[in-house]
């Protein structure tokens, strides 16, 4: 299995390499994969569109507590 990023539209997709999983089950397991981890990457890229000074107010403190809990 490899993934493949693009980056410029900011999702991924997995791809099957291997032939001895049962098949059935890897086809669930690529669709839920590749659907989590770009939801993933959206809401992280959510949270970074948090860093806009001009639109949001902050401290530090909570710029840290969001990094520790993340």
């Amino acid at each position: 299995m490899y993934v493949t990023i693009n980056k410029r539209h900011k999702h991924m997709t997995l791809e099957d390499t291997s032939t001895r999983m049962r098949a059935e089950d890897h086809e669930k397991f690529l669709k839920l994969a590749t659907r989590r981890v770009n939801s993933a990457i959206k809401t992280l890229t959510l949270i970074g569109n948090l860093s806009s000074r001009s639109n949001y107010d902050y401290t530090d403190a909570e710029v840290a507590q969001i990094f520790r809990v993340l």
